[in-house]
């Protein structure tokens, strides 16, 4: 009893450094947080309703939202790419905020809503005046699963107001496509390749849409160019999807009549061929001979092709002389062209789509 006694000061003192210890690995974490969302997990402010040519924007997409109204003030927030994630991957959050009410001067902060997310919150400054319109870009790392995103706009210590936002984290053997076509593209293609197959997944976007910050294409497995311009992309857009590509990614990049367009806006760096102009193709041999099986007739009209020259990787489909598909390694990923606009004919009456897909998707470039 007496060295129990004697010790018990002793045990007050260590229970007192081990709670300050651990109040300070708190401060730590938070502190790391703060400093990562302002210079690794960059974010960027955005005024909507500016000229669309100034660097550093990512414009609005008919992407699900979720979104509240309060004080005259309403936050939209979207979580993942069409609110999807992937597990083990960083993701984008994009908030949108307006104000119809009194200029406020304030922060959004974003997080997810769990109860150990303490440190676990991003924030930006946002002032708002009458009628201002901003859009802000958050990089989340996916720790915390399927947890609810929340985003709240707070004010001289007051929330104003805040909306919740859900996502479905897919799994890593689950892939996303972000296909970048017209609106008013045939997307037969693309609903062909997913029928039947819900480990795949497509979201729809136009280059106005493509995210402008490292790590936030990193849940995309793919993305494809088909049938759209890339003409306005940003420096920004094209430094993020050239490091997408680099650590990992696979673009897709097709020609047809609108060659010019796809590649108006991508780096030169990325492309394995030098586009030069566009022929009619008279046989399907040589997609015969890519598939491996009879890929059906052509339609009545003739298909319009892009020819290449300066090819820089795998002919896969056709010859040098006449390439269809070229594939090449770029960083740790790949960047495969097809001379073909997969939102055209053949494709849109073929049924072989899902074995075009699964070849121009699975073969080893050089």
């Amino acid at each position: 009893m007496r060295v129990a006694s004697r010790l018990k000061p002793f045990m007050v003192i260590i229970l007192i450094f081990l709670a300050v210890g651990m109040a300070g690995c708190a401060v730590s974490h938070t502190a790391s947080v703060s400093m990562d969302s302002g210079v690794s997990q960059v974010q960027q402010e955005v005024e909507l309703g500016a000229k669309k040519d100034q660097p550093n924007q990512e414009w609005p997409g008919p992407h699900a939202q979720s979104s509240a109204t309060q004080n005259g003030i309403t936050i939209s927030v979207t979580a993942g790419i069409d609110n999807l994630t992937k597990m083990g991957e960083w993701f984008p959050v994009t908030v949108i905020i307006e104000n119809s009410g009194e200029p406020v001067k304030g922060h959004v902060i974003v997080g997810p809503l769990a109860v150990d997310n303490q440190g676990a919150t991003y924030r930006q400054e946002a002032d708002l005046g009458h009628g201002a319109k901003k859009r802000l870009l958050f990089i989340l790392s996916n720790q915390f699963g399927n947890a609810p995103i929340e985003a709240a706009f707070i004010s001289k210590n007051k929330t104003l107001v805040k909306v919740v936002s859900r996502h479905t984290q897919l799994t890593p053997e689950d892939k996303l496509i972000i296909a970048i076509t017209d609106d008013n593209a045939n997307r037969q293609f693309f609903k062909d390749i997913t029928a039947d197959r819900p480990a795949i997944k497509v979201s729809y976007m136009d280059q106005h849409d493509l995210p402008f910050r490292d790590n936030a294409l990193a849940p995309a497995s793919f993305v494809v160019i088909s049938g759209a311009s890339t003409g306005s992309l940003t420096k920004d857009q094209q430094g993020a999807l050239s490091n997408w590509v680099a650590s990992g990614g696979h673009l897709i990049v097709c020609g047809g009549p609108g060659w010019n367009k796809s590649i108006a806006g991508l780096p030169k760096e990325l492309l394995p061929v030098q586009s030069s102009g566009i022929k009619t193709l008279s046989s399907v041999g040589p997609i015969d001979d890519f598939l491996g099986v009879a890929a059906g007739t052509l339609p009545a009209s003739p298909i319009p092709v892009t020819s290449a020259s300066k090819i820089q990787g795998k002919v896969i489909a056709g010859d040098k002389s006449d390439p269809l598909v070229v594939t090449r390694d770029f960083g740790l990923g790949k960047v495969t062209w097809i001379a073909l606009d997969l939102t055209m004919e053949p494709f849109t009456s073929w049924r072989v789509n899902p074995t075009f897909w699964n070849r121009i998707t699975q073969t080893q470039p050089i």
